[in-house]
């Protein structure tokens, strides 16, 4: 039915309500190489920041792994919310600091060391002005890892149907560049899922 198809895609663009629940446990499980190649190639310690965290699984995963001051932002008050309460203890203790934001937007005055983002791209209402955001928010020699799913991948998901701006790792890889990143891509699954590893 076209207008479940349009539902679910809305839902992994911006999680809410009970659907936004389930969109965010599925994406936890179908995600996980993704998350690994976070874990994989993100920089250790200084101040690192996730952009659209979702339910905050990922943040959870790497406070417990990695030192440093953790911060996230998501354009998902649900999502906030969520990931507030299974981050609790990190935000008391003061190593985790969620707020609303985008790409595009980040709300945070500091500079980071690194930036990741996973599944996020797709939603971006304008590639070039995301790119030169994080690249603004970044230290010289930061990292900004980029992970997604391919066009290839999603042209195969019903869910992919509307609301999403598909792109190959060569496209990202040189709208990184175009905006004063050196860029490489690292595959995860050959064909379906890569990181695109820009650093400024």
């Amino acid at each position: 039915m076209p207008w479940l198809k349009g539902y679910w895609g809305r839902q992994f663009a911006r999680p809410h309500g009970l659907g936004g629940k389930i969109a965010t446990f599925v994406m936890n499980r179908m995600n996980t190489a993704m998350y690994d190649a976070v874990y994989e190639n993100i920089s250790e310690g200084g101040h690192i920041l996730d952009i659209g965290f979702g339910n905050g699984f990922t943040l959870e995963q790497l406070l417990k792994i990695f030192n440093g001051t953790f911060y996230g932002i998501d354009i998902s008050g649900d999502m906030i919310r969520s990931a507030t309460k299974r981050n609790r203890k990190a935000i008391q203790s003061g190593r985790l600091t969620l707020a609303e934001g985008s790409a595009d937007a980040i709300p945070f005055t500091q500079e980071f060391d690194c930036i990741y983002t996973v599944n996020t791209i797709y939603f971006w209402p304008d590639l070039d002005a995301g790119f030169r955001e994080i690249r603004a928010k970044l230290i010289t020699g930061g990292i900004f890892l980029n992970v997604f799913y391919t066009k290839e991948m999603l042209d195969k998901l019903r869910s992919a149907d509307r609301g999403y701006n598909k792109y190959t790792p060569e496209e990202l890889k040189k709208a990184a560049e175009d905006n004063g990143f050196t860029a490489e891509i690292i595959p995860i699954t050959e064909g379906r899922s890569y990181v695109v590893r820009a650093v400024k």
